[in-house]
């Protein structure tokens, strides 16, 4: 038999119950569904929340009418199917935004929390032969919603200045920072970038979207503490590379002689004309650091950097993901913990693996594979850190030249930071210990004066500069193999 402390025990448990079923209910209310046939309707109901909103199949042209964002979708708790939609933008109602991030021009943002867009085939048109540019830049697509869902969708950007340099000419406004000197030409950009996600939101899922990026900018982009973000089954993929021999033709380095780096590029290599394909931007303002990555079966070809994650915190995992033509493959984060599992990629024009501020506790596993031949001389993959497993593979037809290597705790002297004169020493060498590398690749391994206290096991020889380093690798015959980086800077091993 209950006593009465029982009986009111168990009549508030019934009242949290019942309060918490109401709750429930609430926060579960079923969406409405609701179809529309013109972007007007669809501007009309695209604030409301809890709707099932599907556009009827056909072609449309999307305009700003003096908004930016073009079109938002703010309603919470949201589906939009856009399925059999094409959405198109002329380019030339890019103009006149202005500069900073609130004033991007900003096509489709989807604002919302719990918004998903599925089905969207989104482009920026070049109409009547016009290919015109925001003052600054353009976001295609803004995620700012946190637990939003962009699904099964198809993006093309357009509409940059210049487009076909790269980055040959400066990447945006001019840094404080040296790496774009006074006395170097340089062209202030006007971007367009694929997809962005920002102002702190959370839970995002990108999953099924194709972006064909024809714009000087990213495919798709973290920044302002955005976090817990899964990118799975997509691909980015930028037109044609570029010429070094079209950027020396220039008349703007022809008349400064040098990129806007400071440094001559090389004739007869290839750069990128978009930006990175995935990418990563450092703490800003109040939200703080973007954390918490995962890039699942993705792939990247003929950006800047196919997998730009350095500024990623907390953790970051790349697994069964592909790097093509890019000028870089795979960057690590350089905090947080960082797994690399079941990736591939070519070294054709850059590194496939490039550790570009250090990093820690690092785990990769990379393929590296392709049958093209490269354009010029690339290190292989470029590490540093502390304690790092790195195991690389290959596979493909591709032949890499007899010169070409791996750099452990060496500078990159590149046509966009030549100036080390001194590959061991410079002050951009950064250190490496208790490094684990099994390499695979048949392709040498050179471990500069700053790399210590590290395990090699390869099948090409190994030229060790270090200091208690544990090598294992095959010696080398009677001749000698000089390792030589992309300006003719070499090394003999054995060393002589």
């Amino acid at each position: 038999m209950f006593n009465q402390s029982q009986s009111r025990l168990s009549y508030c448990f019934g009242l949290l119950m019942f309060s918490s079923a109401v709750s429930s209910c609430h926060s579960q209310t079923a969406a409405t569904p609701v179809t529309v046939s013109s972007l007007a309707e669809l501007r009309a109901v695209a604030s409301k929340p809890n709707q099932r909103v599907t556009l009827k199949a056909g072609d449309y042209w999307l305009e700003s009418n003096g908004s930016n964002p073009f079109l938002d979708l703010s309603g919470a708790n949201s589906s939009f199917n856009f399925a059999n939609c094409h959405i198109r933008v002329d380019s030339r109602q890019l103009k006149g935004f202005g500069r900073g991030h609130e004033n991007t021009a900003r096509i489709l943002q989807m604002s919302g929390e719990n918004v998903t867009v599925d089905g969207l085939k989104l482009s920026v048109e070049v109409v009547d032969g016009e290919e015109s540019v925001a003052d600054m830049s353009t976001n295609t697509v803004e995620i700012i919603g946190s637990g939003d869902v962009l699904r099964n969708c198809e993006i093309t950007t357009r509409g940059s200045r210049p487009y076909g340099s790269g980055d040959a000419f400066g990447k945006g406004a001019r840094p404080a920072n040296g790496n774009q000197p006074d006395g170097t030409p340089f062209f202030e950009h006007s971007k367009n970038c694929g997809v962005r996600v920002g102002k702190g939101a959370g839970n995002v899922t990108i999953e099924g979207v194709t972006l064909h990026v024809r714009a000087f900018g990213h495919g798709i982009f973290f920044q302002e503490g955005s976090h817990d973000i899964t990118v799975r089954n997509c691909t980015v993929e930028a037109g044609p590379l570029a010429s070094s021999n079209d950027v020396i033709a220039d008349p703007l380095y022809q008349q400064y002689g040098k990129t806007t780096y400071g440094q001559k590029i090389n004739p007869d290599i290839r750069l990128s004309k978009s930006e990175d394909g995935i990418r990563v931007y450092g703490p800003t303002g109040v939200y703080g650091a973007v954390k918490n990555i995962r890039i699942e079966n993705c792939r990247v070809l003929r950006m800047r950097d196919a997998y730009a994650m350095v500024d990623v915190e907390g953790t970051l995992e790349i697994k069964n993901c592909e790097a093509w033509n890019c000028e870089t493959g795979f960057t690590p984060a350089r905090v947080g913990n960082t797994s690399i599992v079941g990736c591939k990629g070519d070294a054709l024009n850059g590194p496939l693996l490039f550790f570009r501020r250090g990093g820690n506790n690092v785990s990769a596993q990379i393929e590296l594979t392709g049958d093209e031949a490269p354009v010029g001389l690339w290190p292989i993959a470029i590490i540093s850190g502390t304690n790092n497993k790195v195991t690389l593979t290959r596979s493909g037809k591709s032949k890499y030249p007899d010169n070409a290597f791996i750099m452990v705790s060496q500078a990159w002297r590149e046509w966009r930071h030549r100036t080390a004169t001194n590959i061991d020493s410079d002050k951009g060498v950064l250190p490496t210990t208790g490094l684990v590398l099994d390499n695979k690749t048949g392709i040498g391994v050179v471990l500069g004066t700053k790399a210590n206290n590290s395990t090699v096991e390869s099948n090409a020889p190994v030229l060790d500069k270090g200091a208690n380093n544990t090598i294992k690798a095959p010696t080398k015959k009677t001749d000698v193999l000089r390792f030589e980086d992309t300006w003719g800077q070499y090394q003999l091993y054995p060393a002589l």
